[in-house]
């Protein structure tokens, strides 16, 4: 190669190297003054700013707005009443109302869906809290059904709202205006879509099954909000869910358990001492507890547990605790139980 080349070559070279430096370094002190700018008022910002405003959102959801559903009412026909009643009527407004008010309506109901799934959230928590703690856990309402029933109206309301929206702007792709049947339609398919692992559209290139395809930025914007929230609260409604069905499984969750204590069958409530027998022996402290709790007397609101029969049944559960740990406190509590059956019998 001629020197002249060599020394050609030699000058570009260094200046993609130098081009190259520079770009490392400018990069490298753009990333450290984020990193510092974030150190700096990140935790602030956060801190002062950003989570108090979404904890105290999120309490107004849970303390405020869910309640108003009726969804905490203790009796089961008041609670019922008004949260069909809130939720139809809701559903009545985006029929017939104009549509305005009907998208009004749409969002409300929409928002009460959300605000009932946080409320279902902070209970299972509280109450898993309390069960890990050997607290006393209410026997009352879990809202399981509620949100199972809200999840139904998260879909009635989408398809409202595309129904309805589509009466004010074209969200439709060389659709002007669609009746609510095939909205509804082409929201179970995009809610298909949502869901990851049944979604094949991507792969195989299915369209829709309503045969509509969302066009302008509004069509597309919504139906974004449609997977986004689909897949927010179904699939964490469904991880929420296992996590209960695991733990009621391994005895963390007694919730069961308390419903066959609390029913008027004396062969489920006896089943219910035994299967706390056999958690207390799996050495399960909150089923222990509750059995002192039944011993003891000390079950609040089921004056039915305090007969002879399950106290004396609590008693001999107890007495099996006794033989495999060695514990006085178990006999002590048991001795207690059949003192009180004897009294009742008397």
């Amino acid at each position: 190669m001629p020197l002249n080349d060599v020394i050609k070559w030699l000058a570009a070279s260094s200046d993609t190297l130098i081009d190259g430096l520079a770009a490392f370094v400018g990069a490298l002190v753009v990333g450290l003054l984020f990193v510092g700018l974030y150190r700096i008022f990140s935790s602030s910002l956060f801190d002062r700013m950003l989570i108090p405003f979404l904890r105290g959102f999120d309490r107004l959801l849970v303390h405020r707005v869910a309640p108003s559903t009726g969804v905490t009412l203790q009796t089961t026909w008041r609670r019922w009443l008004v949260f069909a009643g809130t939720f139809l009527a809701l559903v009545a407004v985006a029929v017939f109302a104009p549509v305005w008010a009907a998208l009004a309506a749409t969002f409300i109901g929409l928002f009460l869906v959300l605000a009932i799934y946080r409320a279902w959230e902070a209970d299972e928590t509280e109450r898993q809290q309390k069960e890990d703690m050997n607290e006393v856990v209410s026997a009352g309402n879990d809202l399981g059904n509620e949100i199972l029933i809200g999840l139904v109206f998260l879909v009635v309301f989408f398809t409202l709202g595309f129904s309805r929206l589509s009466e004010v702007t074209p969200i439709y792709k060389g659709v002007p205006n669609i009746p609510f049947a095939q909205s509804a339609v082409y929201v179970w398919g995009e809610f298909l879509k949502a869901v990851p692992f049944v979604d094949a559209s991507e792969v195989f290139g299915w369209n829709n099954v309503s045969g509509l395809q969302a066009s302008g930025s509004v069509g597309r914007t919504i139906t974004f909000i449609l997977r986004a929230s689909m897949d927010l609260i179904l699939l964490a409604a469904i991880l929420r869910t296992l996590s209960i069905v695991r733990r009621r499984a391994e005895g963390a969750d007694l919730r069961d358990i308390r419903n066959m204590l609390s029913s008027s069958e004396e062969s489920q409530m006896l089943a219910g001492i035994d299967r706390l027998g056999e958690l207390s022996m799996r050495n399960r402290l909150n089923a222990q507890r509750e059995l002192e709790r039944i011993a003891l007397r000390e079950v609040e609101g089921n004056s039915t547990i305090a007969e002879p029969q399950y106290l004396t049944a609590s008693g001999n559960k107890l007495q099996e605790l006794t033989e495999k740990f060695g514990s006085q406190r178990f006999v002590i509590v048991a001795v207690e139980a059949y003192r009180a059956a004897l009294e009742v019998r008397t």
